[in-house]
């Protein structure tokens, strides 16, 4: 809301002006205008009239409580609250936060101005606010981002170097682009005269007298200075012989002096570069005894030169560096530096072939562009590469561009894959902002101001959008770069301007991603801020003071400041120096050699011996504002960048507690914290990923931290605890995240329960493929932790959705590849389960909740036993079926459902899919399952096929079973004789007829009464099948003798059974009501004692003397023995539930 706009005068000698509102107000922001400025689009007659152009403005308010419903008029006071605005030209909006409890209606202005032309923007207060009477929700407004203007869009632009050139052109007597480069950041002077524009002479080195290696140490030193693109051709093949004929004695000093030539080299005109090389034989200069770390160091950064780097990438140099690697004696940096030089050269392949075509892993090939622009020299040497080779621009221009533009991907920090635009438009923002980089660079070495405050102005531009602020960001940590904004700073400290605010307001986009301010080299460009007239607050300043001196501290600072956290707020911005903190911690855990020692020393030297400890306890500090966002409950927001620095903290804080738990183990209770942060965790950044954008910065740390929970967990689990129990801690970590995973903190328990089923998929090992591969970690998990979580594991695959149930039991018996027999005990297990959820039907009153839950169990156990008899699943082993027990339970499972109950079309399926197996069975079991199938045509007539194939393997069988038969067959008949059936006829004609027609034959071979009864289908209709059936089979027989045999019954009518796996919906209160609520047993009548010796009779007395000898003093039944006996009995007591039932 705009309280005020107008020009302000300072009255008399006194530099005041005033201004007094009509009534209190909170005010949010002042804008100044610059002089001639039009102030409103609708208004183009208010010009602004500020003068001067820059001056520094004290404000004065006159604070006042506000008004409230305890209080609607406070009394007033006369407390001025004061307050600085710097401005240093241009249009500015200063915002101001009054917060709630203040008002003001008195502005006093105090400054060395002319005039001020401003605008205040606020909100009245005249009045207390009042209670919401009602809330009309409205739909949030969906935040669409601007599109950058064409000319500050390199990503999408085919001359991405363009604005830079352009630039570059604007300041007096500026060099060709390349020179310039080369001058600030390959070629500097070791006398700190950055940018000295010297160039070097080679005559003098040429006619010299010294030889050999003195000779090569000065020619080294000549080519520091940059050489003249004209040189002679001559003059540099003269240089070049005097360079081979100085590498006739080869020695350790000859070949450190000749890679330090090479280096310089590279950053020298093209021409330059070849013809030496042309003089040299790389393969034959380069032995292996002759390399060390200073030499592989040097020719590291020669290789960002192409044409160095394709001299290097020659088969011999490169097996050379091989077999440097695998030998013993060089140091172990020695061969860090040979794989970072191996790396760089065939990474200059890597990037060639992606400019040409889509490769498989382009994010690495963003990656070593990244590397490349971490030091001066490599980032000049590529820089320059690339503009003098047309052909590398030319390919670059020639790139397709996405349609609509886009903006680029954050590859260095993506986890994924990247697509073949990404990396175009990634790869044209580099250029773009890189070049523009070294623009600025050279602008501010010739003092060039509006020039440097333009280039800065537009790199704040890009910190705000995704995907440049990750480039911007790491080209502000060369030291070149540090160097020069330290020098606007301290060149405007007497007189703050705009390019001071630019530099001020950079380096508060940069504290936000505390990992680029861990660098020492940022404090002197810190403490060059101007301590008045600043953009930045107090807090801004304190916490980049802070994460610098962290930074400077090492890790005795960051250790310390992470023991004293306890007491102080991680969900605000003061939690970046924590986050700086754990980065240095985590900085020095990379090295494997002494990086643990160092930070253990640190810990206790300050005397905590309990690092670990902090860190679980830390850890789920931070974890809870996380989890808190994505509850059921609205929760308080934080803001994303908070929210984004909260899960970087727990990323970093779990890679740290992965290096130091092998050495450092928990007790049972820290781990189950651990487990349980960790995997809050998990399920928090799936929601992150779902709710915000794709590609910020909250979604991009969300995404890397997912896998690191993954790899935290595996690392907790393969740790040896002091108990003599192997597996201990593995166990306790699956224990805990099984149980976990069932019972909801607040957040969706669907979602949790997916999101653990994933990190258990993710902290699984890998099967080895490989017959002879190493399996020490598979029997780890399958014979040292699984079998001991193996009922946990049950209730949890129970309650996932059958294709993550089914892919958590095949991987599991991958794993297990039949060793242990774990996916033969789920199968078992589940057999006995769809008995127990059979048994409790069959009490369950009809139409009611709990009937419809056990059918949907019931339904959910029989198609994980289908998906488990499928072809395709790894559970089917040959020599599984053949197990008795196993047979047992499934023609129980047959056997239960074919008397009792037919409303699951799910056993239909299982039957269908057990058919091939079912000659294992005995005669009985076989006819169990015939019954199973025939009613089963009810949903699924392919089931009349596999009665087919049993039927014959039965014979003759009683006459009630062919009764049974018959009985379950009409109904059949009956649905295939229906018109519903026709297009199912017409695809499966002959195969169907056979069925029928190998049934129908099958009950007129038993030994039956002249008429056999065939309920549920009418004489006509059985008449027109068999016609139709007797056609197709060609069956010589009369279908009227056929039909003389069966008795139909007309009046019975088959009606399908509802399909029980529709949805239904039921409360999640009732559903927990059901899960809880224990079964009713009948009540015991109490006995006196007296009474129950009257009960007992006991002879002769050595019976209780053997009385401990007897196994047990219940009656086991079998089935459903136990009903029967209660029938006969005609009690009205219900049977004891305190029974062992057999299977």
């Amino acid at each position: 809301m705009l309280l005020l706009w107008g020009t302000l005068q300072p009255y008399g000698s006194s530099k005041l002006a005033s201004v007094r509102f009509s009534g209190p107000v909170r005010i949010r922001s002042i804008r100044v205008f610059p002089k001639g400025a039009s102030l409103f689009v609708q208004n183009p007659e208010a010009i602004s009239q500020t003068e001067p152009d820059a001056f520094t403005l004290s404000v004065f308010f006159n604070a006042q409580a506000a008004p409230s419903i305890h209080e609607p008029k406070p009394k007033g006071t006369n407390v001025l609250v004061p307050t600085k605005l710097q401005y240093p030209g241009g249009l500015r909006e200063f915002p101001l936060d009054m917060g709630p409890d203040f008002v003001t209606r008195l502005m006093v202005v105090q400054g060395d101005f002319v005039h001020v032309t401003l605008a205040v923007y606020g909100d009245a207060a005249s009045e207390p606010p009042l209670d919401p009477v009602s809330y009309e929700p409205t739909p949030l407004t969906a935040i669409v981002p601007h599109a950058l203007a064409p000319a500050l869009d390199p990503a999408n632009s085919n001359e991405p170097t363009l604005l830079s050139r352009d630039i570059i052109n604007l300041i007096p007597h500026a060099p060709l682009l390349p020179t310039a480069i080369r001058l600030i950041f390959c070629l500097k002077p070791a006398d700190e005269d950055y940018g000295g524009d010297r160039f070097s002479s080679l005559d003098d080195c040429i006619v010299s007298d010294i030889s050999g290696l003195e000779w090569l140490e000065r020619a080294a030193e000549t080519l520091m200075a940059p050489l003249h693109e004209d040189v002679s051709l001559d003059l540099l093949k003269a240089f070049s012989e005097r360079i081979s004929d100085a590498l006739i004695e080869k020695t350790n000093d000859h070949l450190y002096a000749l890679a330090g030539l090479l280096r310089y080299t590279s950053a020298q005109p093209e021409t330059v570069v070849r013809t030496i090389l042309e003089s040299l034989d790389l393969s034959d200069v380069f032995e292996m005894h002759l390399l060390d770390k200073h030499i592989l160091e040097r020719l590291h950064d020669a290789a960002a030169n192409p044409t160095i780097a394709h001299a290097l990438g020659s088969t011999p140099v490169l097996a050379t560096l091989q077999s440097f690697q695998n030998a013993h004696a060089p140091s172990r940096p020695a061969k860090l530096a040979a794989a970072a030089l191996q790396q760089r050269v065939l990474g200059w392949g890597r990037f060639e072939k992606a400019l040409s075509s889509p490769q498989p892993d382009l994010v690495t090939v963003a990656q070593w562009i990244k590397e490349l622009a971490s030091e001066d020299m490599t980032f000049g040497v590529f820089l320059v590469s690339m503009l003098e080779n047309d052909a590398s621009l030319l390919k670059v221009s020639q790139l397709p561009i996405q349609e609509p533009p886009v903006r680029p991907t954050a590859l260095w920090s993506s986890t994924s894959l990247a697509s073949f635009y990404e990396f175009v438009a990634f790869l044209r923002a580099f250029l773009g902002i890189a070049h523009m980089m070294a623009v600025m660079c050279w602008a501010n070495h010739v003092a060039d101001t509006s020039s440097t405050e333009r280039i800065l102005a537009m790199l704040r531009l890009w910190q705000e959008v995704e995907g440049y602020r990750e480039i911007v960001n790491h080209l502000l940590l060369l030291p070149q770069v540090i160097y020069r904004l330290e020098g606007v700073l301290r060149h405007t400290a007497t007189n703050p301007s705009l390019v001071t605010v630019h530099v001020e307001q950079v380096l508060t986009c940069l504290c936000t991603q505390p990992e680029s301010m861990i660098r020492p080299e940022l404090a002197n460009l810190v403490d060059a801020l101007p301590s008045s007239c600043s953009s930045l607050s107090e807090d801004e300043r304190s916490v980049m003071m802070e994460i610098v001196g962290i930074a400077e501290g090492g890790v005795p600072q960051a250790i310390r400041t992470l023991l004293t956290w306890s007491g102080q707020p991680v969900d605000t911005t003061g939690g970046r120096a924590l986050q700086a903190a754990l980065l240095v911690v985590n900085k020095t855990l990379n090295d494997p050699e002494t990086g643990e020692w160092k930070v253990m020393q640190a810990a206790w030297k300050d005397g905590a011996h309990g690092l670990v400890y902090h860190l679980v306890e830390l850890l789920g500090r931070l974890v809870g504002p996380i989890h808190g966002q994505f509850l059921l409950v609205p929760p308080s927001m934080l803001e994303p960048s908070i929210l984004t620095q909260l899960i970087s903290s727990s990323q970093t804080i779990m890679r740290i507690l992965s290096r130091l738990l092998p050495g450092n183990p928990l007790p049972s209770r820290m781990n189950r914290a651990l487990t349980h942060h960790v995997m809050t965790l998990f399920i928090a950044t799936d929601a992150v990923d779902s709710r915000y954008p794709q590609g910020s910065a909250t979604c991009q740390a969300a995404r890397v931290a997912r896998p690191t929970c993954a790899d935290t967990l595996s690392v907790l689990s393969s740790i040896a605890d002091d108990s003599s129990v192997e597996g201990a801690v593995g166990e306790t970590v699956l224990r805990t995240l099984l149980h976990i995973a069932l019972y909801p903190e607040g957040d969706d328990p669907v979602a949790r329960l997916e999101q653990a089923f994933w990190l258990l998929d993710l902290v699984l090992p890998l099967s080895i493929s490989d017959a002879g591969g190493d399996r020490s970690d598979e029997r780890f998990w399958t014979k040292r932790i699984i079998p001991n979580v193996l009922p946990e594991l049950q209730r949890f695959s129970r309650a996932l959705a059958i294709d993550q149930r089914m892919q958590l039991v095949e991987r599991l018996t991958a794993l297990d590849r039949g060793e242990v027999g774990l996916g033969q005990w789920f199968v078992d297990e589940e057999l006995k389960h769809s008995l127990h959820t059979f048994n409790l039907l069959v009490d369950a009153p009809l139409y009611s909740d709990r009937r419809t839950i056990l059918q949907a169990r019931a339904t959910n156990s029989l198609q994980f036993l289908t998906r488990a008899l499928g072809i395709r699943s790894t559970i089917n082993t040959p020599d599984f079926f053949h197990e008795t027990r196993t047979l047992q339970d499934v023609a129980a499972v047959f056997a239960a459902f074919s008397t009792g109950l037919a409303t699951i079309p799910a056993v239909v399926d299982l039957a269908c899919a057990f058919a091939p197996y079912s000659s294992l069975l005995g005669s009985i079991e076989q006819l169990e399952l015939a019954l199973t199938l025939l009613r089963g045509t009810t949903w699924q007539l392919s089931a009349l096929s596999h009665v087919e194939n049993i039927l014959p393997r039965l014979g003759q069988v009683l006459h009630r079973e062919a009764v049974a038969v018959a009985a379950e067959l009409g109904p059949a008949l009956h649905r295939l004789a229906s018109k519903e059936t026709l297009l199912y006829w017409q695809e499966h004609e002959v195969p169907l007829s056979q069925a029928v027609m190998s049934c129908i034959k099958w009950l007129l071979s038993q030994p039956a009464p002249e008429v056999l009864p065939l309920p549920g289908i009418s004489e006509a209709s059985f008449a027109a099948l068999l016609s139709r059936v007797m056609t197709v089979t060609s069956d010589p027989a009369k279908p009227s003798d056929i039909g003389t045999r069966f008795a139909f019954s007309n009046d019975i009518v088959v009606s399908p059974v509802p399909d029980a796996c529709e949805p239904f919906t039921i409360s999640c209160d009732r559903l927990l009501e059901l899960a809880t609520t224990p079964p009713k047993t009948p009540p015991t009548p109490r006995l006196s004692g007296e009474s129950i010796f009257k009960m007992a009779t006991i002879s002769p007395i050595t019976a209780l003397v053997g009385a401990s000898r007897t196994s047990t003093l219940t009656k086991t039944y079998q089935n459903n023995d136990f009903r029967q006996l209660s029938v006969r009995q005609n009690t009205s007591r219900r049977p004891s539930m305190h029974v062992d039932v057999g299977i």
